[in-house]
């Protein structure tokens, strides 16, 4: 199925007679000649590898158990559990490992830095015997593993004189080849971004608005590198990886996927298995399979829901959400580790804010919801059973996986989370503070996510144009994100997110200051200007008691993820979010509104 801009926007001919495109022609004649070569192609996985150099150079990196920071302990672990090498003490306790079944999905990333290693100290026993006189750039390694000069400012003992003074460890060695495993996953996004942009022929004001989207904020830009061993970058990766696959018809990506994604991300096995049953051309399968039989297609005319309907299952299922609410908030008082007392006070406030959210975007989604091309799809024999064929597929892939995945983890071990805790921390980091999940999306995946919550009902139709795989992966998002307030867990969404927007965008005739200032602001609220290291943090970590976490200044870290947000910066960080709405509303009410069609 085509993308809707491909049906919205006018023709060339015709855009050089309207106002708005003689207003940004300008602006984006420049491109023209760069657009057909694709220059963009190699130039946005340059612009991320600059940065990453500039990061090693600059940035710093948790000062926490050497650089792994808390979860990253047992990721680092599983690295050296495959080390062939146990010839000392150290090494065999490490090799004996035991992994919870939380973390045990979530090894991948730990396999692929190890098999990175193993490369990078066969090609530096390769390229060492070359030279009589090793040089500069050769001289530092850990076990004939080589070392980056940036190690020596990261992991000395004294940083003055980091290159007298080398603070190496197992550990240490470890996070540093994580953060170059990050950087490959981030250039692999880019390209996959770049080839998506392709082949949506995005414009270039879309593709680089959404490239900004994609990398400038806290998740990716920040703690890409600052938190090295978490999986998230890779997830990341998976994401525009499988985005890459559904959009480009590339079905054959997504089994691979969902294979690695399963001990990635919880949820990347299940978001690859959804595009996967339902690829890009379903529906206009259906309707080519549906044509010359008894099928009363004037029954569609009727299919969708009404306003009235869509408003009764809304109100039914804020119902539900209130009973779970008061079950696990007040009744069970389900808490996230470590987090904010919760104040009570608030919930007169917070709880019907949170149920006029979930009805808003339940109502929404049932208004968009694509009823006929499910009925063409439940009508049409030869390809349901095709789509029964995938389902099957996805059943012994996750059933095989599963079984794999017992053998690995120590099921005696407690893990770290469960379905209660997440589904009872959740409600209860929603409902602390008022609208704090818009405010976690925002503050995380950056500012730009705010022009899908302002434009949801557009969001919903550009996601319905892209195919029914797209539009169920984004109801999923969308649900997910009326309580999920840690944002960091659904960093598999991010790329169908920044998709839309980016084909929001297409549609606009934004000016280039606007362009500029819309950028400027992901840089700032990037916070790739904050330390969030101080003397002593190692300490102060490891003796958390009753949510101190939500204390400066290890609050300059947990101030980014949702539950462990405190009152203080909630305050702050929402009075910027909502300061970034109002510059949205400003700019895009500046823009003719006929240049967005809401339909087909």
């Amino acid at each position: 199925m085509a993308a809707a801009k491909n049906v919205s926007r006018p023709s060339k001919k015709n855009s050089k007679q309207s106002a708005n495109a003689s207003r940004t022609a300008p602006f984006t004649t420049l491109f023209t000649t760069q657009r057909k070569r694709s220059w963009y192609l190699v130039l946005m996985p340059l612009f991320v590898l600059v940065f990453g150099l500039f990061y090693f150079e600059k940035g710093e990196v948790i000062a926490l158990n050497s650089g792994c920071g808390w979860d990253g302990v047992t990721y680092k672990n599983v690295v050296w559990s495959l080390q062939w090498n146990k010839s000392s003490a150290e090494l065999q306790e490490r090799g004996r490992l035991r992994i919870d079944p939380y973390r045990a999905q979530r090894i991948a990333p730990s396999v692929a830095v190890y098999g990175e290693m193993q490369v990078a100290k066969y090609l530096y026993q390769s390229i060492v015997p070359m030279f009589e006189r090793l040089p500069a750039w050769l001289e530092w390694s850990y076990q004939q593993y080589p070392i980056p000069l940036w190690f020596f400012r990261w992991f000395a003992k004294d940083v003055g004189s980091a290159q007298q003074s080398v603070a190496l460890n197992i550990d240490s060695f470890v996070a540093g080849y994580f953060v170059f495993h990050n950087l490959f996953m981030l250039l692999g996004t880019a390209v996959f971004w770049a080839l998506i942009a392709r082949a949506l022929t995005l414009n270039a004001v879309a593709r680089w608005l959404g490239f900004t989207a994609l990398f400038v904020n806290v998740a990716v830009m920040k703690m890409s590198f600052y938190y090295p061993t978490l999986t998230d970058t890779s997830a990341l990766f998976l994401g525009a990886a499988m985005l890459y696959g559904y959009l480009a018809r590339q079905q054959w990506i997504l089994p691979i996927v969902a294979a690695i994604g399963f001990f990635t991300f919880p949820t990347a096995f299940f978001i690859a298995m959804i595009l996967f049953i339902l690829p890009r051309d379903a529906e206009k399968q259906a309707i080519a399979s549906s044509e010359g039989t008894s099928f009363d297609n004037t029954s569609l005319e009727t299919a969708s829901f009404t306003q009235a309907t869509a408003r009764k299952i809304a109100a039914g299922a804020s119902v539900l959400v209130l009973l779970l609410s008061v079950y696990f908030v007040l009744i069970a008082e389900v808490r996230f580790p470590e987090v904010e007392p919760l104040y009570m006070m608030l919930l007169p406030l917070t709880i019907p804010l949170l149920l006029v959210q979930f009805f808003f975007m339940v109502e929404k989604i049932l208004l968009a919801f694509p009823t006929a091309a499910i009925m063409r799809l439940l009508n049409s024999r030869k390809e349901l059973v095709s789509y029964a064929l995938r389902a099957v597929i996805c059943l012994v892939l996750w059933s095989g996986l599963t079984i794999w995945k017992q053998q690995i983890q120590d099921s005696s071990l407690a893990a770290p989370m469960n379905t209660d805790l997440f589904l009872g921390g959740s409600f209860s980091a929603a409902l602390s503070k008022p609208l704090l999940t818009i405010v976690a999306l925002s503050v995380y995946f950056g500012p730009m996510m705010l022009i899908g919550v302002m434009r949801f009902r557009e969001v919903l139709q550009t996601a319905r144009d892209l195919g029914l795989g797209f539009f169920a992966v984004m109801t999923l998002f969308a649900l997910l994100l009326t309580i999920m307030t840690e944002t960091r867990q659904l960093m598999n969404f991010l790329p169908f997110a920044v998709v839309v927007i980016a084909l929001m965008m297409d549609k606009m005739a934004l000016k280039p200051w606007a362009v500029a200032l819309i950028s400027l602001t992901s840089v700032v609220c990037s916070k790739i200007w904050l330390t969030m290291n101080f003397t002593g943090m190692q300490e102060q970590a490891a003796n958390i008691q009753n949510g101190s976490f939500s204390a400066f200044p290890l609050q300059w870290y947990f101030m980014n993820h949702g539950p462990w947000m405190s009152m203080t910066a909630f305050l702050w960080q929402g009075g910027i979010v909502l300061c970034c709405c109002g510059m949205f509303w400003w700019l895009f009410s500046k823009e003719d509104s006929a240049t967005i069609s809401p339909s087909k």
